[in-house]
């Protein structure tokens, strides 16, 4: 069945038409009726499996929702967001050759600065212009995602050996371009490596349209292991390692204030908006005993695929 429908939804917002990701017209409506979902205005298109909101957020709704997004001081990087920066860095650098790194949409520049500081060479873009103020003040070369990178040689077609992207994909509303752009800086054998929020985390089935992993204007696109599977060497890419890690306490406790992931660095929550739930993090990050037993919990979640993020390792074809 297609979404050949006009473009405007029921409320009069206007709606996007056909796949965020192919530009396929064969897209239906996805648990629209179900219960706890009735808020949502998702979409899954047949062809290449992509789930995505197909409304089109306004600039007022954009200007609201970014505006907690605060990038007018430095924070501090907590414990556990440091150290998943440098399990990132070890994993893909194991030799004494330092290597070029690209984060795309980089904040204020946390992955960077311990990037640079480990001896490689650093580069990222960003959207927002007070978080590019900052990684320019921190003497980063962070460019801005509205600006082209090649036409002024900013950074050169494959030259960059680790393209990241932190809890960034779910936020841009046409994700083939980001895949396009990180295959072109890449070199050949270069390596990709995202996170996002797993549209089959544990917190979906249980605190439904309630879970993090949604928030309409903030999340526009959701994905799942077997997308990647499906569509990375389309893109270009192999798929090396694909995890799903991190438990949302918000399911257990029913609190959707207490939300965490024990498993990965959050850019919204280590880098521009205080996070209630950080010394949660830190405190697993610096038991040992309670580091062990998070690894046991993270086992458990990606065999059974439900965990709150899903850790993505690519390899340029």
């Amino acid at each position: 069945m297609s979404d050949k429908n006009n473009n405007k939804l029921e409320n009069g917002q206007i709606k996007f038409v056909g796949c965020r990701n192919c530009g396929s017209i064969s897209t239906h409506p996805i648990l629209r009726n179900a219960v706890g979902f009735k808020s949502l205005y998702l979409n899954i298109c047949w062809d290449c499996g992509l789930i995505f909101d197909v409304r089109v957020p306004t600039e007022k709704e954009l200007k609201s929702n970014y505006a907690d997004y605060s990038y007018n001081t430095i924070k501090p990087l907590s414990l556990a967001t440091r150290r998943s920066y440098q399990d990132v860095l070890n994993r893909f650098f194991k030799d004494a050759d330092k290597g070029v790194v690209f984060d795309f949409g980089c904040g204020q520049g946390d992955f960077l600065v311990l990037a640079r500081q480990a001896g490689f060479r650093v580069f990222g873009t960003e959207f927002s212009v007070d978080a590019l103020n900052l990684c320019h003040k921190r003497g980063l070369k962070v460019f801005s995602n509205t600006e082209p990178l090649f036409d002024e040689q900013k950074i050169s077609e494959s030259s960059v050996d680790l393209f990241t992207a932190f809890e960034v994909l779910e936020h841009l509303g046409e994700p083939k371009a980001f895949f396009e752009l990180a295959h072109t800086v890449l070199k050949p054998s270069g390596v990709l490596y995202l996170t996002s929020p797993n549209f089959n985390a544990l917190s979906r089935f249980i605190e439904r349209e309630r879970s993090p992993i949604f928030g309409y204007p903030d999340h526009l696109c959701f994905y799942s292991k077997k997308w990647f599977i499906k569509n990375s060497k389309h893109f270009g890419f192999e798929v090396i390692d694909i995890k799903s890690q991190g438990l949302n306490i918000g399911s257990i406790s029913r609190s959707p204030e207490a939300a965490i992931d024990l498993s990965t660095a959050s850019r919204r929550s280590s880098s521009c908006i205080p996070d209630s739930t950080d010394w949660i993090r830190n405190f697993f990050a610096s038991n040992l005993i309670l580091k062990s037993f998070k690894g046991y919990i993270n086992a458990g979640l990606n065999l059974f695929n439900v965990g709150e993020t899903l850790k993505v390792t690519l390899r340029r074809i």
